[in-house]
């Protein structure tokens, strides 16, 4: 228990460096890029996942 209260105070509730967090999503948003040939659009993919999420629980 303490180890996930360690892992949220470090990753989750405390702010990160600006640098590595932004090289980090450019290095993702590029690999999306690559698998599915478009671009990574947040209010996209927020529909998209909720849209699977939804398909988990029966719902069409």
């Amino acid at each position: 228990m303490d180890y996930f209260k360690q892992f949220k105070q470090k990753y989750m509730v405390a702010f990160w460096r600006p640098l590595p967090a932004v090289i980090a999503l450019g290095v993702l948003a590029a690999y999306y890029f690559g698998i599915t040939g478009t671009y990574w659009a947040v209010t996209g993919e927020f529909t998209r996942w909720g849209g699977h999420i939804l398909q988990l629980f029966g719902r069409p």
